[in-house]
């Protein structure tokens, strides 16, 4: 009876610690846990992304009364001053491209057949152009807007810092170091710029993708999509 008793004992002390293991062993190795955490750290990679690529792009859509196709309009438009350091686009109604430059407080630009109607956009990110300065035109101002796009300008050098040092770059975007990612940018032509780490086996990858207005570096913008994988 004794003998009984003990090993009565002995199982269900066994049981006990056997359910205490596969308790510890939920809690630590929650694959339900695992989950909600890559999917918080998928969102702050996505986010942190596409803050470090952003650049402000301020647009004024104006009307010109003028006989002259060789303006100068000021900078200091009526909704706000631009700083120094942001240099112009101009396109015409349909969206061509106009030869424009920015001089001081001045943005001079080459405007076809008497167009009454043109879209100045303004970007730290936008590259310098050359174009005769006349008179101050005549104009109004007939909407505004700013926004944040992407920069391909800003995505190349991600680009370059993820390959030049993956590890600085992880801290600097406060990302785990048993975290790994990796981005691209699809333009519309087709054009992709990519950064490919392989993920190993049996590790679940997330990923998103994102539709995102680019600023190209010809000083073009256009849609393409941002796909973020974590793992």
């Amino acid at each position: 009876m004794k003998k009984r008793g003990a090993g009565n004992v002995e199982f269900i002390l066994s049981f006990m610690l056997f359910i205490s293991f596969t308790v510890a062993a939920l809690y630590f190795f929650n694959p339900v846990r695992g989950v909600q955490n890559l999917e918080s750290s998928k969102n702050y990679v996505v986010n942190t992304i596409i803050a470090n690529t952003s650049v402000s792009l301020e647009a004024y859509s104006i009307i010109i009364s003028a006989s002259s196709n060789i303006l100068s309009i000021e900078v200091s438009l009526p909704e706000s001053k631009i700083p120094i350091g942001k240099n112009v686009r101009v396109v015409d109604y349909y969206g061509n491209v106009l030869s424009s430059n920015r001089n001081g407080n001045q943005v001079c630009f080459t405007r076809e057949n008497d167009e009454k109607f043109a879209t100045i956009y303004f970007s730290e990110d936008l590259k310098g152009d050359s174009a005769p300065c006349a008179g101050s035109a005549d104009y109004q101002v007939a909407s505004s807007i700013s926004s944040k796009v992407l920069s391909e300008k800003r995505i190349m050098q991600l680009n370059n810092s993820y390959y030049g040092d993956y590890s600085s770059l992880k801290e600097q975007f406060n990302i785990p170091a048993n975290m790994d990612f990796s981005f691209s940018f699809e333009f519309q032509n087709g054009k992709v710029i990519s950064v490919e780490r392989n993920a190993p086996l049996r590790k679940e990858v997330f990923s998103e993708t994102k539709i995102k207005e680019i600023l190209k570096e010809d000083g073009t913008s256009e849609f393409g999509y941002l796909t973020v994988r974590v793992w």
